[in-house]
């Protein structure tokens, strides 16, 4: 009994070493993941290729801290670049435990800022993470910024962001409250992030007049993955948006039984028109996609990177 008693340990131990062997081998690996973060009535977009992180909008609270340990490597404390689309806190209000958690390389924003104390609170955190050295940025209009296989495409509105780069104070990024009578879903950044020929397009809570000014102007591509504007809000996601952007797969992230009624019947209909399918996190929680840079597939959702699949 005492000899089974002190094999046990070193069985133990060669079992961890074993497993431990096993996930570093895979990862990096050749295949990026694409996760929407189940964080309730808000948005939190994870994408992970190689070694570089990109983070889009924090949801409304920690509940995007659960989803980046869960698919995040644990010993790997850095996020490369975090875009926050516009001030509205389903959007921003998980960031500053993100900034609390993580090194944070670069944050993407529009010269916006919201009037409220959450606001200030992670107005506080960018300026602690400043000291360590995270970079703001407020990016040009069809800038590329890259970042290993992983390119991030600035789409929006051209009189929201600023005509030339910037890379400076936090007094000098977030200079203007939204004006009065502005909806802030207007100010939405938009982004298509490609990956090998693989597109994906995230357009924060943009709108109708959004989208249809993007199109216009011969910026919406033929996409594989859809990321809902709005949360399914029948603001968005018309049929003329569709039918220029293509997606084969949508992507809709909100709460559970929420008061808005997100998604709205008219966005599900829209969607089974355009021959997309839908997964919606209110249903299904985090939705986790991988790719190889030429087709996109699901992970079922108990995948992790500690329980691979």
């Amino acid at each position: 009994m005492a000899r089974t008693l002190k094999l046990l340990p070193v069985a133990v131990t060669a079992v961890l070493v074993w497993w431990l062997a096993g996930t570093v081998w895979r990862w990096p690996d050749e295949l990026a993941s694409i996760i929407f973060c189940d964080v309730g009535q808000g948005d939190a977009m994870l994408v992970i290729a190689g070694s570089a992180q990109l983070l889009i909008d924090g949801g409304p609270d920690q509940a995007v801290l659960a989803c980046l340990e869960r698919y995040m490597p644990p010993w790997d404390e850095v996020i490369e670049l975090v875009v926050l689309t516009h001030p509205d806190l389903d959007h921003y209000g998980g960031l500053s435990s993100v900034l609390e958690e993580y090194q944070v390389s670069r944050l993407v924003t529009n010269h916006y800022r919201a009037g409220s104390a959450d606001f200030s609170a992670f107005e506080q955190a960018v300026l602690r993470e400043q000291q360590t050295g995270l970079r703001l940025h407020v990016p040009q209009v069809g800038q590329q910024l890259v970042m290993g296989p992983l390119t991030v495409t600035i789409l929006t509105q051209h009189n929201v962001l600023s005509d030339q780069n910037s890379e400076t104070r936090l007094s000098d990024v977030f200079w203007q409250d939204v004006p009065k009578g502005t909806d802030k879903n207007e100010l939405s950044i938009g982004v298509i992030i490609s990956i090998g020929r693989v597109r994906v397009l995230a357009l924060g809570d943009a709108e109708s007049k959004q989208e249809q000014a993007l199109t216009q102007r011969g910026m919406i591509p033929d996409i594989d993955v859809l990321k809902v504007s709005h949360h399914g809000s029948k603001t968005s996601t018309k049929l003329a948006f569709l039918a220029t952007s293509r997606p084969e797969l949508a992507v809709i992230s909100s709460g559970r039984n929420n008061h808005f009624g997100h998604p709205h019947p008219e966005v599900l209909k829209n969607l089974e028109q355009s021959g997309a399918a839908v997964l919606r996190t209110d249903l299904v929680g985090s939705v986790q996609l991988v790719t190889d840079g030429e087709r996109v597939w699901r992970r079922p959702t108990h995948c992790s990177f500690i329980l691979d699949c």
